[in-house]
């Protein structure tokens, strides 16, 4: 506003989006006309979306976000919806949040975002969803990954399914190759090995039900149940860091003498030699914790055998090979847990040194997954 000539005011501008209505003469300057200045309503222009590309995996979440433009300070809220989705768990929040069901069929979808004070106006932006190729299924991991079985016992084995799509199709089936008729494994996934199985090893299949052309393999070792043992071997004390000069022996060196004696003669006549598998009870005290310690604890064992075998008896050392099993061995029993169960006959039973001849195929088989 300023005075022109005349000593009158003109308005020559006001503050955007402001309208003129009415005038008056002001009471104690008749000369000068009063205008009356108000806003004007906000007005909605369009709606900007951002971004404007994306691409969304299945399961997975992804931000938007709206600003609606306009005169005079539009209101900023909007509405959000999707459309073209084939699951009603695909879908976006009050907060432009969409989330891609993991069952999504679909490969594109339109986010729209409507201005919530004048909803003629909106914004699309399209969303691209990877096709999966085929069914999606990648394998078939079977637990546990070895696994040396005894004839006539049973054995629980799991099943995981790897997929892309993050998918429900869990589901395997379950088959034995290689083995006699008795040997069988049920829907569930438990290996029963016959009593009379002849062969040495056996293969299991998990097949995913999803997808027949993905399946998994576990090969199986088959060993009697009686396998020749060498002696009972340490107390639990021998197992604690910094006492590895302590006698691996129960009843001491010699009385471990008395016993490995009887075994030379069967050494010896291995032309191939022998393996002696150190073994452990399963102690998950601290200083045992984790079971690479267990199976160096367990080779430490049968080094102290080997070194009898060597010193006492003069047997070839290029005869034995010492392997360390820990716990992780097909004669393991369940020890339970220190301070909980914890079963000191069953750990006695564990802390063993076992001979088998090199060549055997569960021998062979076993040192190979713990060299």
């Amino acid at each position: 506003i300023i005075e022109n000539g005349g000593g009158r005011l003109e308005i020559v501008s006001s503050p955007p989006g402001n309208d003129f209505y009415g005038s008056d003469k002001s009471p104690d300057y008749p000369e000068v006309s009063v205008v009356n200045i108000r806003p004007k309503d906000p007005v909605v222009i369009s709606v900007v979306v951002s971004p404007k590309v994306s691409i969304v995996e299945r399961g997975d979440t992804h931000k938007f976000s709206a600003v609606v433009e306009g005169l005079n300070g539009p209101a900023q809220e909007v509405t959000w919806s999707v459309t073209g989705a084939s699951d009603e768990k695909t879908k976006i929040d009050k907060d432009g949040l969409l989330y891609i069901s993991p069952d999504e069929s679909e490969t594109s979808l339109t986010v729209t975002a409507k201005a919530l004070t004048d909803p003629a106006k909106f914004a699309e932006v399209y969303v691209t969803i990877p096709a999966v190729i085929g069914t999606g299924i990648l394998g078939v991991k079977i637990s546990p990954s070895s696994l040396v079985a005894k004839k006539g016992e049973n054995y629980q084995l799991d099943a995981t399914v790897l997929s892309s799509k993050n998918s429900d199709d869990t589901a395997v089936s379950w088959s034995v190759q290689g083995g006699g008729a008795n040997t069988s494994i049920s829907p569930n996934g438990l290996l029963s090995v016959a009593k009379d199985e002849e062969a040495s090893t056996v293969t299991i299949i998990a097949t995913s039900q999803a997808d027949t052309g993905v399946a998994g393999e576990l090969p199986v070792m088959v060993t009697p149940n009686e396998v020749k043992v060498m002696f009972l071997a340490n107390q639990p004390e021998a197992s604690v860091p910094g006492n590895n000069g302590k006698e691996y022996f129960a009843n001491g060196r010699e009385a471990a003498i008395e016993v490995i004696k009887d075994w030379v003669g069967y050494i010896d006549s291995q032309g191939n030699g022998i393996y002696l598998f150190g073994c452990t009870a399963k102690d998950d005290s601290p200083q045992n914790e984790g079971y690479e310690k267990h199976r160096q604890l367990g080779r430490r064992r049968a080094d102290a055998v080997r070194e009898i075998l060597i010193t006492e008896f003069n047997v070839d050392p290029r005869k034995i090979v010492t392997v360390g099993l820990g716990y992780d061995n097909p004669w393991h029993k369940d020890n339970g847990i220190n301070n909980l169960f914890w079963n000191e006959d069953a750990a006695k039973e564990n802390r063993k040194t076992y001979v088998l001849p090199i060549g055997d195929a569960v021998a062979d088989h076993l040192a190979s997954q713990n060299s």
